[in-house]
């Protein structure tokens, strides 16, 4: 559990006046023996994930937990934030054994694609805004995207959720991305974000920031 800490903790506050380490997750300073819960909390998903073959960031959500739990967890696998607070690009060197089975199963970046897919899916906004601070999700995307996954985007613009929509191009998604359906190799139809809306205003969103030549 030390070993844990020293890989999640990557700011230490000074003691206050009523004796309380302050921890920087990510989102906003916590109690040291709050961290220690939600570490805990993480560790216990992650083994019950193990256990039903799950994604363990999925499994949270669906159990409500806090989405406080996703800087926890990048960290961990070191998809987090190093002591500066700068995108740690890099696996390290030991993770905690609880967490070896996500990188054995298509990895901690695919984990996290994933989640973001059941987020968009489910509206769970909070969950999405720390899950989009891992890095390398724009090239996981274009991977998918051409083994014919939609994008985050074009996920968001066919639920036709405004909020998701406006989130998710703040953030820099692409929404001239194309998606191609096909079959036996033949191109049927390619396909934008905008293509996949069908409420007004999340089309009016869209077409601020699509290519004309997909709607003349």
């Amino acid at each position: 559990m030390k070993k844990i800490l020293t890989l999640t903790l990557f700011v230490f506050g000074s003691t206050l006046g009523a004796g309380h380490v302050l921890a920087n997750t990510g989102s906003e300073p916590v109690g040291l023996q709050m961290f220690y819960d939600r570490e805990k909390e993480l560790e216990g998903l992650m083994k019950k994930a193990e256990s039903r073959n799950e994604n363990p960031l999925v499994l949270a959500m669906r159990e409500n937990k806090s989405f406080r739990l996703v800087p926890i967890y990048l960290e961990s696998v070191g998809l987090g934030k190093d002591s500066d607070g700068h995108l740690n690009d890099k696996y390290d060197s030991w993770v905690p054994s609880y967490l070896e089975s996500t990188l054995k199963k298509g990895g901690a970046i695919e984990t996290v694609y994933l989640a973001i897919k059941y987020a968009i899916e489910n509206n769970h906004k909070e969950w999405i805004v720390e899950l989009l601070k891992a890095p390398r999700l724009m090239r996981v995307q274009k991977r998918n995207l051409e083994r014919g996954n939609k994008t985050f985007l074009m996920e968001a613009a066919h639920d036709n959720n405004l909020p998701i929509v406006e989130l998710l191009l703040a953030n820099g998604e692409d929404p001239n991305q194309v998606w191609e359906e096909g079959e036996g190799g033949r191109t049927r139809k390619q396909q934008v974000a905008l293509d996949m809306a069908t409420h007004p205003a999340v089309i009016a969103a869209l077409k601020q920031v699509t290519s004309k030549r997909w709607f003349g």
